[in-house]
């Protein structure tokens, strides 16, 4: 790359930014949270939650557009994208969404899952390969998705719900994202399934022939 910066230097300092970034979502939400509760929070941090989701997926997008980073699966990175984008959108559209429980929920599912990919990455990139990371973060990085992808989903559904009281005019094709929503869900969770099963396989080989 560009400015003697290569690759690997590159996606470890935007996996450095990105956790930062992350984790201090999360820090000013368990601030504010018990402080001012659900229906004052999005004062304090919706702004800030948003412009960090959607620099996420601007970053993500440029890395896989530009093949800084090779993804396997490219259907689950375009769902991904666009049901980021969708939330991301209702809530700029409708602020009033965000005072509901739901608001909550998603701001903590989508950080800890950005949040535990980054430190992953992190560790995987310095230490060069995914036996050397340590096993406490590579166990939150492969088995956070149990209970956060669930309620990462049911939060967007909660949102979506939400927004048919003011969205008249797409009420029927939000209707439709809902059950769609459901079936996707399955898919991909079992698919997140897979994938750790795999990388779990990975992750012990490694260390045992290391």
């Amino acid at each position: 790359m560009a400015f003697g910066f290569t690759k690997e230097s590159y996606l470890l300092n935007y996996n450095r930014l990105f956790a930062l970034l992350w984790i201090s979502v999360i820090a000013r939400f368990s601030i504010l949270l018990p402080l001012v509760g659900n229906k004052f929070l999005p004062g304090g941090i919706a702004d800030y939650f948003l412009s960090v989701q959607a620099l996420t997926c601007l970053f993500d997008l440029f890395n896989v557009i530009t093949k800084i980073i090779e993804i396997k699966n490219s259907n689950l990175f375009i769902l991904n994208f666009i049901s980021k984008a969708l939330i991301s959108s209702i809530l700029l559209q409708y602020p009033k969404i965000a005072r509901n429980e739901s608001f909550s929920t998603l701001i903590i599912s989508w950080s800890l899952q950005e949040f535990f990919k980054n430190l992953y990455m992190i560790f995987k990139i310095r230490n060069k390969g995914i036996y050397k990371v340590p096993y406490l973060i590579y166990w939150f990085y492969s088995n956070n998705f149990i209970l956060v992808y669930p309620l990462r989903v049911l939060s967007e559904i909660a949102i979506i719900f939400l927004s048919l009281r003011y969205a008249q005019a797409y009420k029927k094709s939000l209707g439709l994202i809902i059950i769609a929503y459901l079936f996707i869900f399955v898919k991909i969770y079992s698919t997140m399934f897979s994938r750790r099963n795999s990388k779990k396989y990975e992750y012990y080989y490694h260390k045992k022939h290391d």
